[in-house]
């Protein structure tokens, strides 16, 4: 059998109801010269069987022998067996669109590029109606450092053998959490990156998701994946959701995180994402629904509010300066009243003792 040109790697553990309709994405796409990886975390459910009831000899099945605790064992175990030319990631909870794969080939061709990523939608948890565009930067430059998610990324896979060490690192004991570590090593090992200015890729975060390890619940990809195959306007009628979603700012989850704090201490953001998962001990914190902006908005914010910001900054320091020049002509009218006083009362004085 002939090297495939892409070779597809999906991370999963013990959520095989999920699974079945990642799958069914990939192996639905446009462009079919792949093979799929199904690289299980130490899985410990029924995983296997949903993967090779599937009956297609593109798709594989591995199970590392115990639970690293993230997608990077599983995606190092992927890249190693991999015979593409060509990498691309999958996550267990998400989907394709159909033509994510073909696009983002011809991207990488078109442009000679080690590395293409597309925009992802990425869907608030139930009960939340929120929705974000991820992927987006100005002018369409990755900026070290910031987030994409993998799913929508296709990558040389030459270029993640010439990073050193393992291509994914471990969370342990980094800031960063592993997908942005691994894309920021590409970038600062000079491959070339190029966006793809088009959502490929419907994502339902699972940190913005409480206890969804737990609940297992599929519904979400479930209506998704019937959409996506029966309703050819579903991307158009989502990115209108995005847009009323943008402008009434819906909340995407019940959880929130303090990532300043959290990426000053190695390890926080993969801690603070297992817990909300439902993958620690603790019970994840549920409070008022949130909204998070894509990292783009929240700087083309700051960069419209910037000079209100400064004017009402000035205003408040010239009132500041005459507020403090006021204070002193009191203190020096108080001291000339004092010294009047003072003396009216030592000429009473000497009066009195006149008298």
């Amino acid at each position: 059998m002939p090297d495939p040109a892409i070779s597809i790697v999906i991370s999963t553990y013990n959520w095989s109801s999920v699974l079945r309709y990642a799958v069914e994405s990939a192996l639905n796409q446009t462009f079919t010269d792949f093979e799929l990886l199904v690289v299980g975390d130490g899985c410990t459910d029924d995983s296997e069987q949903v993967v090779t009831s599937f009956d297609d000899p593109r798709v594989q099945w591995h199970n590392l022998d115990r639970n690293y605790g993230g997608q990077w064992a599983p995606n190092n175990h992927g890249i190693e067996l991999a015979r593409g030319n060509y990498i691309a990631y999958l996550g267990h909870d998400d989907l394709w669109l159909p033509n994510h794969l073909e696009l983002l080939l011809d991207t990488i061709n078109q442009n000679n590029t080690d590395v293409a990523f597309s925009l992802a939608l990425f869907f608030g948890a139930p009960g939340c109606d929120g929705r974000v565009v991820g992927g987006v930067f100005p002018d369409g430059e990755y900026v070290s450092g910031q987030h994409i998610t993998p799913g929508a990324v296709l990558h040389k896979r030459e270029a993640a053998l010439a990073l050193s060490g393992m291509p994914w690192r471990s969370p342990e004991g980094r800031q960063l959490p592993t997908d942005v570590d691994f894309l920021t090593r590409l970038h600062d090992n000079h491959s070339s990156i190029h966006s793809l200015p088009r959502v490929t890729i419907f994502k339902f975060p699972a940190s913005w998701r409480p206890n969804c390890y737990k609940e297992k619940r599929s519904d979400e990809q479930e209506k998704y994946a019937a959409l996506i195959k029966s309703d050819p306007q579903i991307l158009l009628k989502e990115l209108h959701n995005t847009a009323i979603s943008y402008e009434l700012l819906k909340p995407v989850s019940t959880l929130s995180f303090d990532y300043e704090t959290l990426y000053q201490s190695p390890g926080g953001i993969t801690n603070a994402h297992l817990t909300a998962r439902g993958l620690t001990d603790e019970e994840p914190e549920i409070g008022e629904p949130g909204v998070i902006l894509s990292s783009t908005l929240r700087q083309r914010i700051q960069e419209l509010t910037q000079p209100e910001l400064e004017k009402h900054k000035a205003a408040s320091d010239r009132e500041i300066v005459a507020l403090e020049e006021e204070l002193r002509r009191v203190r020096d009218e108080k001291n000339r009243k004092r010294d009047r006083i003072n003396r009216l009362r030592a000429e009473l004085d000497r009066l009195k003792r006149k008298a």
